[in-house]
């Protein structure tokens, strides 16, 4: 499992990305990587969706299903990204948030995204943390 914490206006961040998540990571020797517009629109609505302001995140991600199974959150949405498809030097996933299933029943009538199948572009920094593009992600984004 992989954690990452990104926050909106990371003091790292090059200035065009100041009103994107962005995170550090030491170990793959990233500094105030963003995670895109799509993934930051994600993470925006899922606050609305909780009635929140926008605020920091840590996002814990695994390929393996069993790991993922086994992760236990306090509290987040877990969003499985497949069908990855290669995309401007990156990766295009389709994203469905699977838990909690009130989201995705709103998700689906289009209170906070017009549709509960969205297409998300990860960057090349993936690579960093698997060897090769994953054919699936389970991603947890869990409100600081």
């Amino acid at each position: 499992m992989h954690t990452i914490h990104a926050t909106l206006d990371h003091p790292d961040a090059a200035p065009g990305n100041r009103n994107l998540y962005c995170f550090t990571d030491p170990a793959t020797g990233l500094v105030g990587e963003p995670l895109m517009e799509e993934a930051t629109s994600v993470i925006q609505h899922l606050f609305i969706f909780n009635d929140e302001q926008p605020g920091p995140v840590t996002i814990l991600f695994t390929d393996d299903e069993a790991e993922a199974a086994a992760t236990e959150v306090d509290s987040g949405f877990l969003c499985t990204l497949s069908d990855p498809q290669p995309a401007r030097d990156g990766t295009d996933y389709t994203l469905v948030v699977t838990y909690p299933r009130p989201v995705e029943e709103a998700f689906n009538c289009g209170q906070a995204f017009l549709g509960a199948y969205l297409t998300v572009w990860l960057c090349p920094a993936l690579l960093r943390y698997f060897p090769a593009v994953p054919s699936a992600l389970n991603v947890w984004i869990c409100p600081e």
